[in-house]
């Protein structure tokens, strides 16, 4: 004859939300590290500057410059 053993396992106390909570943790930890290091990474805006730009002059060209033409 052959016998069948079926064997049920034991119902485990072991929660997730241990797990859950820790991927949480460190996930908000990252977060903040990634906030605080381009906040120090920007650099500081000084006071007075001033930035002059030279554009190069039109060709001519049959673009239209997007204002209103007469």
């Amino acid at each position: 004859m052959i016998d069948t053993v079926i064997t049920t396992p034991s119902a485990s106390n072991d929660s997730s939300a241990v797990g859950w909570a820790i991927a949480v943790v460190v996930l908000a930890v990252v977060l903040i590290a990634a906030f605080v290091w381009f906040q120090r990474a920007a650099p500081a805006p000084a006071t007075g500057t001033n930035i002059n730009v030279t554009l190069p002059e039109g060709t001519g060209g049959t673009g239209g410059t997007g204002g209103t033409q007469y």
